[in-house]
């Protein structure tokens, strides 16, 4: 069994799902980029403007605790540091002797999930400490340590990540409609090319033809295209008529033009399906000429196709449009009257046709010469109910009477 997936891969995708995914694919990679850029741009100006405003506060503080580090008045030091602390945006400030111990320091107050998150996000982006000397004339006494908050920069970022959110949704569903319009202005024509090429391999509809798409490449596909179908509508046309002239060979004899056999075969078919619906009879006679053979052996066979013509005429003059009349080779005919199957009225149709063959034929130089015709008659269903039947009783029949005629031409000679 194959999987439907295993199905989905041999058929090949459609060009409009490729194109989706493409397009999809190219907006992922442009947003990732553009994240990646931003972040590190981002982390590198945070990281300055913290380092920056660590420098200021640490000056800040500097000046101020400068009596209070003199003293060694550890108590005004602190209070200093947290009105500088709680007013500006250092995250931690401490301040140290010249012998290096801490007199006082103090620390942004991190409260919850969004605090623990600060300061995390803080190791990394806060950067590093700066160092600030604390002196009174001239002389170093001490030094101011700060570093820098991210609560100020973490609400600017959230609020730019939230509008770049926007933005990148917006470019989203900007960048799917102008997909889709493309998808639509190169599947569309496409689909056509398609649905024309079924129409002609499944319907034969060569007459269709591939409209004009406004895109260049396509636009020349469907001119060639149309051309192709032009001259395979041309093809078809002339075929169908080469198949027509080839059916209407295979049923008709090339000497004389009447019907053949394989013709008088399914014609009889649909006479006796006619004859069995509507409770009729017809006949079916079966014609040899008497003499025609002495013709050919004297005349030639020019002569002899000229006479079988003669033949032809005669009998199609004689049924006239009671019937129609087959050729199945050398000087055998057929003749179904499908007007009528009362033994009388075919008798006359007999006579008639004996005839017209009593007339003189005109040979070569002029000479003319007399026929016979040896005719057998079945009519349905008296003397059958198929063709081959009604075929093989008139064969018969026609034998008789030319066993007959020359049995009585020998005892008059």
């Amino acid at each position: 069994m194959v999987s439907a997936r295993e199905t989905r891969r041999l058929d090949g995708l459609p060009l409009r799902e490729l194109l989706a995914r493409g397009h999809f694919r190219l907006v992922i990679l442009a947003v990732i980029l553009a994240a990646v850029t931003l972040t590190i741009s981002g982390v590198v100006l945070i990281r300055s403007h913290s380092t920056a405003n660590a420098a200021l506060t640490a000056r800040t503080v500097s000046y101020a605790v400068e009596p209070a580090v003199l003293f060694g008045d550890r108590e005004a030091v602190q209070e200093t540091i947290e009105t500088i602390g709680n007013a500006g945006t250092a995250g931690q400030i401490a301040v140290i002797d010249e012998a290096g111990d801490v007199l006082a320091s103090w620390e942004h107050e991190h409260d919850g999930l969004a605090g623990s998150f600060e300061r995390a996000l803080g190791q990394v982006l806060r950067g590093r400490a700066e160092v600030v000397p604390v002196a009174s004339d001239g002389r170093e006494i001490g030094a101011v340590i700060v570093r820098g908050s991210l609560a100020d920069t973490l609400g600017y970022a959230t609020t730019g990540f939230i509008i770049g959110l926007c933005c990148l949704g917006l470019t989203i569903i900007a960048t799917r409609v102008l997909a889709r319009r493309l998808e639509e202005a190169v599947v569309a024509p496409l689909e056509h090319v398609g649905e024309i090429a079924h129409a002609v391999r499944a319907d034969r509809s060569f007459g269709r033809r591939v409209s004009v798409s406004g895109i260049a490449e396509i636009d020349r596909l469907a001119r060639d295209f149309n051309a192709l179908l032009a001259e395979l509508q041309s093809w078809h046309q002339a075929l169908l008529s080469e198949n027509v002239e080839l059916a209407r060979r295979a049923e008709h004899d090339a000497l004389t033009g009447l019907a053949g056999r394989r013709r008088f075969e399914r014609e009889s078919e649909q006479v006796i399906r006619r004859a069995r619906e509507e409770g009729m009879s017809f006949a079916v006679l079966y014609l040899d000429c008497d003499e025609f053979k002495d013709i050919n052996d004297t005349y030639g066979h020019d002569v002899g196709d000229m006479v079988l013509c003669a033949i032809a005429d005669r009998l199609q003059n004689a049924v006239g449009e009671r019937g129609h009349v087959y050729r199945f080779g050398g000087d055998e005919f057929a003749v179904v009257l499908h007007e009528t199957g009362e033994e009388e009225e075919v008798e006359r149709v007999c006579e008639a046709i004996r005839a017209r063959m009593a007339e003189p034929f005109t040979l070569a130089l002029r000479r003319e010469r007399q026929l016979s015709i040896s005719v057998g008659c079945a009519i349905y269903p008296r003397d059958g109910d198929g063709w081959r039947e009604l075929l093989r009783l008139a064969d018969q029949r026609m034998y008789r009477e030319k066993r007959n005629a020359h049995k009585a031409l020998a005892e008059s000679n």
